[in-house]
């Protein structure tokens, strides 16, 4: 069983793709990843390599940094006889660090290995950096607008974080990317976190969210917004389409064991009405509510502004507080940089 010529680990920047040979001419091995000693925002990576036998093999190893990620690949046989494996977001919240980062992919089928290095920088983090705006409403006054910076600290489907700030009844808060900017790519570009949770019936069954709903818009300048379709009134709840505040949040900066802040989930989490507590299905990615910049016609943002529900009735009663953003992340991003100054990052000119 022979490795064929490649293993690929694609890093995608916003709308652009960077790609490097590993070497010159003919190669066992080639690698398409950022180039050595480049700047990249953070964001999720794919591997995708393949091999000559039509069979699934028990002797399949994939690391990647040192990360076991077996278990994230999809084996595929393909027409021509050989096998082909993916994998997508296949790394978690200690698989690369801010700033110099080696990239190095190892695959093995039976007796034969392929490794494959790569050097660049990860220039900031995926999260929002300042806090721009803060107009508390009715009933707020917990946390602090600096616990809406960094990484989610989400505490899964059934508990809410405490990691959060309550913007009140009709609080808004204002959030500015400076060391990368949100730009539209493939599927969702941003997730917004609140401490949302599921709620558990006498059957031990899953109901109903606990949810508490914000407005959510987009802005390139600070000044001209853009604002994501949102049913924020009592007859949408609890799902509330189109807004945030509604599915929980699963990553958590403080655990290496969960998924990355920057990782989208492409799980329905609805499928999870009147499941048992005792069977629920795996579910991949960060959890919270994820927004794509194509809806509201932008290509890339720098601020985000989420605008707290003012109704009081919430989905089981009078229950709502406001909104409590825990983080807001970019799933797909570019470096800020502006050479030529006139506010345009320029990975998107």
């Amino acid at each position: 069983m022979q490795i064929r010529d490649f293993v690929r680990v694609l890093a995608t920047v916003g709308l652009l793709t960077l790609a490097a040979a590993a070497g010159c001419g003919p190669a066992p091995l080639r690698v398409f990843a950022p180039v050595n000693q480049s700047q990249l925002p953070w964001m999720p990576l794919f591997v995708d390599f393949d091999f000559a036998a039509a069979g699934l093999p028990e002797t399949l190893v994939v690391d990647l940094n040192g990360h076991d990620i077996r278990d994230q690949i999809q084996l595929e046989v393909q027409p021509n006889g050989r096998t082909r494996g993916t994998g997508e977001f296949v790394w978690g919240a200690g698989l690369l660090t801010q700033g110099a980062n080696t990239l190095t992919v190892q695959v093995q089928v039976g007796e034969t290995t392929r490794t494959a290095v790569r050097h660049f920088e990860a220039v900031g983090d995926p999260y929002a950096d300042v806090v721009t705006q803060f107009v508390p409403g009715s009933g707020s006054g917990f946390g602090l607008p600096a616990d809406a910076l960094g990484g989610p600290r989400g505490a899964g489907l059934f508990e809410g974080s405490l990691d959060v700030v309550s913007l009140g009844l009709g609080g808004v808060i204002v959030l500015e990317f400076t060391d990368n900017a949100i730009a539209d790519g493939p599927g969702d570009d941003f997730a917004v976190f609140e401490n949302t949770l599921f709620s558990i019936d006498v059957a031990l069954q899953v109901s109903d969210p606990f949810s508490e709903p914000g407005r959510v818009s987009v802005s390139q300048d600070g000044v001209v917004w853009s604002t994501f379709p949102c049913a924020l009134d009592l007859a949408a709840a609890p799902w509330y389409p189109g807004c945030a505040g509604v599915r929980p949040t699963l990553a958590n900066v403080d655990d290496a064991a969960t998924p990355h802040g920057s990782v989208p989930t492409l799980f329905d989490f609805m499928d999870l009405l009147g499941v048992s507590v005792l069977a629920l299905p795996p579910i991949d990615g960060a959890g919270g509510d994820a927004f794509d910049l194509a809806e509201v016609g932008l290509t890339w943002a720098r601020f985000v502004r989420i605008e707290s529900a003012a109704f009081v009735d919430g989905p089981v009663g009078v229950d709502n507080q406001g909104f409590d953003l825990d983080a807001v992340a970019a799933i797909n991003a570019v470096v800020a940089t502006d050479e030529d100054g006139n506010g345009v990052p320029d990975a998107v000119e």
